[in-house]
């Protein structure tokens, strides 16, 4: 696959705090999880630590019905056993939860995830077909 290519199924385009929103909004918005959560990929992120935190809100939320909590994420991260990565997991997640909440452009976020999804899940079905 080129890098052209892989990069029209990912948010790089959007960069690292568009990712870092649409893993808030994830984690902290439950309707907002529900109704993305079957056009959801978690390939859609660009880092190894953005896929981590987005493969644990879905987990979670098909266990439990709920959105995640920050002892959830301790807890995990935990069973991480490369340091770079966990460091990369950490770094990520106090983003996340301290930057990004202060964010005022959540609502276009939301919107413009939901557009992302669906257009690479049509996409999908139409290379399947």
């Amino acid at each position: 696959m080129s890098e052209e290519s892989t990069e029209e199924n990912t948010l790089k385009k959007y960069g690292i705090s568009f990712q870092q929103k649409t893993l808030y909004v994830l984690a902290t918005n439950k309707s907002f999880l529900a109704q993305t959560l079957d056009i959801l990929d978690v390939n859609y992120w660009e880092s190894e630590s953005g896929r981590w935190v987005c493969k644990h809100i879905i987990e979670y939320f098909n266990q439990y019905k709920d959105v995640p909590t920050l002892d959830f994420f301790k807890t995990k991260l935990s069973s991480v056993l490369i340091p770079s990565l966990q460091k990369a997991i950490l770094s990520e997640l106090k983003s996340i939860f301290a930057d990004v909440s202060k964010a005022t452009d959540l609502n276009f976020v939301k919107d413009e995830f939901l557009t992302f999804c669906k257009n690479q899940k049509l996409k999908t079905a139409i290379l399947a077909s």
